[in-house]
């Protein structure tokens, strides 16, 4: 455990003391805060939180965005290029940073300068979660689905709660937050440079421990220690909801209840194989056995915060999907094309085994993946390799290059994967996404589905096909 602290603590950026931080939360005189890389998922559901609780905010990123120029509706200022100290309000309380912030940031600098206080997204996260009766969703993969389902529940039950989530909800009119009059607060938790750890909630799920964001973590140990250290950290007496089916939360099993036993913590255990799955499989609309074990996940958790089975599975039925999982974005010669986030192989194989189920009449099942970050490709290459298997034709885009996590010096491209892949199946290669559509306009047809696949840009290539 002293060794998951000891990276965690390595990753914070010192700024104005802890105590000088919780003064300019807790302020009431200036209530100014200044979001650094705002345009994040996560941060900017921060960022309307605290602008619907009366705070002025303002931010920076690099690029403009969809999620930006959402926030500019909400009446919050965005400074988009480079981060400059200029873009510092003078009376800004409070900043707030992206943890891919590092410690040469000039708007970072400049806060230190002023002696302002300074305190990370999953800080903040944490310090308002702990007015609340937090419910946290956890795991490698799967956590917006779930996240988005436990709180539609929790919404049809009456509860009505606060929410974080990462991505855009249409039940949420294409926001990422959700601002609730009760204690209750639903909130995704990330893992990634175990941000998690800030957050101690009084209900936890997890739906996956798998081999993810080994950049940080460096091997699937000090992953599954960080987790049991995110289950030390819940509320005395919670409840803690853990995926039966998946190996990585049972290769640690014992430890779990161990952690659980000492704590008082309600364990529970789903499976796709529970009685209520084919009821849950007659009523959910979104495809694939991911989410029906997303579902099965929340309604366990669901049962236990007084919601009726009626209430949830209402919910359940109504849920139509999230933005960029597997979200129905228009046609191209006749075949549906969807957007989706898949940038891990498990979550590759998952979205494309419940494309598989959807095709009719001969159809046959197209793949445009976009890889995300260098390092993450070089480190789970033979999985990846392995990863497109219900694909009829795969088509790979150059890499994606993640600003700020594309440290290391490597040979690996798109190029290497294609070259491997095509040993097995239909592949293809296009060097400049810009050719996407004359590229993919005579081979495509109808029946086909076509599906737009990574956690970069891709997803303005899918918006030129359908227009």
């Amino acid at each position: 455990m002293k060794r998951i602290k000891s990276i965690y603590m390595s990753q914070n950026i010192s700024c104005a003391t802890d105590v000088d931080s919780k003064k300019a939360l807790s302020s009431s005189m200036n209530k100014s805060i200044h979001c650094i890389g705002i345009g994040g998922i996560g941060v900017s559901a921060l960022a309307k939180c605290y602008k619907t609780n009366g705070w002025n905010v303002y931010g920076s990123d690099l690029s403009s965005s969809l999620i930006t120029k959402d926030l500019e509706r909400y009446g919050i200022m965005i400074f988009i290029g480079q981060h400059s100290a200029s873009h510092l309000p003078q009376e800004t309380s409070l900043l707030v940073y992206s943890n891919a912030v590092k410690n040469d940031n000039p708007e970072l600098l400049e806060a230190k300068k002023r002696g302002i206080g300074c305190i990370s997204y999953p800080e903040a996260v944490g310090r308002l979660l702990e007015s609340y009766k937090a419910i946290a969703i956890a795991g490698a993969h799967g956590k917006s689905t779930t996240t988005a389902l436990m709180s539609l529940i929790l919404i049809e039950g009456g509860l009505d709660p606060t929410v974080i989530v990462g991505t855009r909800l249409k039940e949420f009119n294409d926001s990422n937050y959700r601002l609730g009059k009760s204690n209750y607060f639903v909130v995704e938790a990330d893992e990634w440079r175990a941000a998690f750890l800030n957050y101690h909630p009084w209900a936890l799920l997890i739906t996956s421990i798998d081999r993810e964001h080994l950049d940080f973590y460096k091997n699937f140990g000090t992953i599954k220690k960080t987790y049991l250290t995110f289950i030390s950290g819940m509320k005395d007496e919670g409840i803690l909801v853990l995926n039966a089916d998946d190996k990585g939360i049972i290769s640690i099993k014992e430890k779990i209840e161990a952690i659980a036993e000492k704590k008082s913590l309600k364990v529970l255990w789903y499976s796709s194989k529970d009685t209520i799955a084919s009821i849950i499989k007659e009523n959910i609309q979104i495809p694939g056995d991911h989410n029906i074990s997303n579902a099965i996940g929340a309604f366990t958790l669901a049962t236990h915060v007084d919601v009726s089975q009626k209430n949830i599975i209402r919910a359940l039925a109504s849920f139509k999907g999230t933005w960029r999982r597997f979200e129905y974005k228009g046609i191209l010669n006749g075949a549906r094309v969807f957007d989706d986030y898949a940038h891990h192989p498990r979550e590759i194989q998952a979205t494309l085994q419940g494309a598989k189920t959807l095709v009719k009449n001969n159809g046959k099942v197209w793949c445009v993946f976009q890889p995300h970050q260098r390092e993450r490709l070089a480190l789970l290459f033979r999985d990846f390799v392995k990863s497109f298997k219900d694909a009829d034709n795969v088509v790979f885009l150059p890499i994606y290059e993640v600003v700020g996590r594309e440290e290391k010096d490597t040979t690996m491209n798109t190029e290497r994967l294609y070259n491997e892949v095509k040993k097995k199946q239909s592949v293809y290669y296009v060097s400049d996404p810009r050719d996407l559509k004359g590229f993919l306009k005579d081979k495509v047809k109808e029946n086909d589905i076509l599906i737009m696949m990574g956690a970069g840009d891709v997803a303005k290539y899918t918006e030129e096909l359908v227009r």
